[in-house]
């Protein structure tokens, strides 16, 4: 049985599809981009630059920022994120252009926070790949949830197929994903990822060009009309109660995907 599932769970991974048969590691193509990122990069208290992280094998960044919050500090990452500036840029990029929209629209709410559960990490994809993650480049994040100004929260795995605006909102932001980052994966990509939305911005060719979005975005998503903002709080200052959503797995429990 546990010989079955191991082969299921490779079997899922589809590593061979990553066009390149080799990570390339610090240095190269991705200290040229974080150094031209950080060239025009504003830091503020929720984006702090911290020291490089020199690791004795491969991984590592020259510029690593510690991210509290994105959006001129109007999303909270949480727990704060340890990644590089490009994946930084393009982060804030996505929110603004497909994450906010979407939950405006979905909801008649904005995003205040992202719940993630995978930033740099020193590892190779899977933890037993022959390859390094982009994790292990802070050129990665892993999304496992989100929380309104209303109150609403709601996670990958219960949204992903549960409430038909919480399957709207993240087919949406997937979809949006998608056309940002050059590695987006998502339930339904394999086993590994029922939790959370992979995004990384791993070089798939010399030129960049390629993309892997799984599953690929599909029509057909509920139309659904926006949640009303909730009733202001009684006079006594007490707050509307909000409506219980699945709850968020910790990062301790949730597994990386094939990335």
């Amino acid at each position: 049985m546990v010989l079955a599932i191991g082969a299921f769970a490779l079997a899922g991974c589809n590593i061979g599809e990553y066009q390149f048969t080799e990570v390339e590691g610090r240095g190269g193509w991705r200290a040229e981009k974080e150094r031209a990122c950080m060239a025009t990069r504003e830091l503020s208290d929720s984006i702090v630059q911290v020291d490089a992280i020199v690791e004795e094998i491969e991984c590592g960044m020259d510029f690593p920022l510690e991210v509290s919050a994105l959006s001129s500090s109007t999303v909270v990452v949480s727990p704060k994120a340890t990644i590089g500036c490009p994946l930084t840029d393009k982060l804030e990029d996505w929110i603004a252009g497909s994450v906010q929209p979407a939950a405006q629209s979905k909801f008649g709410s904005k995003v205040v926070e992202i719940k993630q559960i995978s930033a740099y990490a020193c590892r190779k994809r899977n933890n037993f790949g022959k390859e390094f993650s982009e994790h292990a480049f802070g050129n990665a994040l892993d999304i496992a949830g989100f929380k309104l100004a209303n109150g609403r929260e709601f996670s990958i795995a219960g949204g992903w197929k549960g409430d038909a605006q919480e399957q709207a909102f993240l087919r949406e932001v997937f979809a949006g994903a998608c056309e940002r980052f050059t590695t987006t994966l998502g339930p339904g990509s394999n086993i590994l990822h029922y939790n959370h939305i992979h995004m990384d911005l791993a070089q798939l060719a010399p030129d960049g060009s390629p993309k892997m979005c799984k599953p690929p975005p599909q029509g057909g998503v509920p139309a659904v009309a926006a949640t009303p903002a909730p009733t202001p709080a009684a006079a006594d200052g007490a707050t509307p109660p909000v409506t219980a959503e699945p709850e968020i797995i910790p990062a301790d429990t949730a597994t990386p995907g094939a990335d």
